[in-house]
């Protein structure tokens, strides 16, 4: 368990203190590690698509024990 929880810091997606309290739900160390690498690591960040000023722009995050995503929609000011 150890070896994986040093493996879990090194891809460096949630900060320790995030990694121990994801650890109560799930099975061992060594089954975070590979969500965080194969899922969490490659969606983590914003991306922006096509058309960013039409609300194409998605930002991804860690949630509590899973993986969270928010598109967000631009609004207009003014008198409609």
């Amino acid at each position: 368990e150890e070896i994986w929880l040093a493996q879990c810091e090194l891809v460096k997606v949630l900060p320790l203190s995030e990694i121990l309290q994801w650890r109560i739900g799930i099975r061992s160390y060594k089954v975070l590690c590979r969500f965080l690498v194969e899922v969490m690591k490659p969606l983590a960040g914003i991306w922006v698509q096509r058309n960013p000023e039409l609300g194409n722009v998605v930002y991804v995050m860690p949630g509590f024990l899973s993986v969270v995503g928010c598109r967000m929609i631009p609004r207009t000011k003014g008198w409609s």
